[in-house]
């Protein structure tokens, strides 16, 4: 078996890759910006539920699209994540 077939189906380690770079580009600078502004949070009358559910969304919900759509590509063209996830992880 290839090392590119391998890694293909590595779809832990892509996961792990996918979260950990939204993270990075998306969630981290959301957070930044609210916890430099957590008047505003305070004067939106927010309870902590809902700062709770929307800091899980910002960390959840855009790797995970992400993911979706490489095992979508996957069932396709398989080959086609080797080139479609390091793209990914570069945007």
């Amino acid at each position: 078996m290839d090392t590119a077939d391998q890694w293909v189906r590595d779809r832990r380690g892509r996961g792990i890759e996918l979260f950990t770079m939204c993270g990075l580009a998306v969630a981290q600078p959301i957070f930044s910006v609210l916890g430099a502004n957590t008047a505003d949070l305070v004067s939106r009358r927010l309870s902590i539920g809902d700062v709770v559910v929307f800091a899980l969304l910002v960390v959840i919900v855009p790797p995970a699209v992400l993911l979706g759509v490489e095992e979508l590509v996957r069932l396709v063209r398989p080959r086609a994540v080797a080139v479609l996830h390091p793209t990914l992880l570069g945007l």
